[in-house]
């Protein structure tokens, strides 16, 4: 997070340019973020942070891209900046509940309270730490902060200025996610046991 302030800063020393902020974003050949749900959704590892009804502004990287170059290519663009998200219609209990759906999975129903989570992703950074892992350890205090705290930024000005809104529903993009993870997992999986046999 820190970073890209950062680099808004400096972006901001030259006249021309334009800023989007896309939020948690989505979809086809996503292999980092979704699939650690998954993996903790399989292992009966999730927990809601809290109620697990905050709001989420999560995105499809499809309308990213089309946000990126409308603000790209629209003049009156130039100097500004622009939220690129959903406009937190859904929340992380109905998106837990979407994935367990189409994984044939039960439903999350455990808990734990944020300032808990909060404590033991912290010890955990700090041990990994420590021990120089190269991977970060399975709770962190981004990812609590990512899925945890409830999002509803303003896609006013896109909307305004840019002509630009959400048209990927979310139950749809999700579907599609998950259909390309599950093909993308089976090829995987098949490759490293053909592998496997032929070593």
């Amino acid at each position: 997070g820190r970073s890209k302030v950062q680099a808004e800063e400096e972006i901001r020393k030259y006249a021309d340019h334009v800023i989007v902020r896309p939020s948690w974003i989505y979809g086809p050949r996503d292999k980092g973020s979704f699939p650690r749900v998954i993996k903790a959704l399989r292992e009966n590892r999730f927990r809601f942070l809290g109620s697990g009804e905050n709001p989420l502004n999560i995105i499809h990287a499809s309308d990213v891209a089309r946000g990126a170059i409308l603000a790209a290519t629209t003049p009156a663009a130039k100097g500004r900046a622009y939220h690129l998200c959903s406009r937190g219609e859904i929340t992380p209990k109905k998106l837990v509940d979407m994935f367990c759906e189409r994984l044939d999975l039960p439903k999350v129903r455990r808990h734990v309270p944020p300032k808990l989570a909060w404590s033991v992703a912290f010890a955990s950074e700090v041990a990994f730490g420590l021990l120089r892992r190269p991977q970060p350890p399975r709770i962190t205090r981004r990812a609590l902060y990512v899925i945890g705290r409830p999002t509803q930024f303003s896609i006013a000005r896109a909307e305004e200025e840019l002509g630009w809104l959400p048209e990927v529903p979310i139950e749809e993009g999700l579907r599609e996610t998950l259909d390309w993870y599950l093909e993308w997992e089976a090829a995987t999986s098949g490759t490293a046991a053909a592998t496997a046999n032929t070593a």
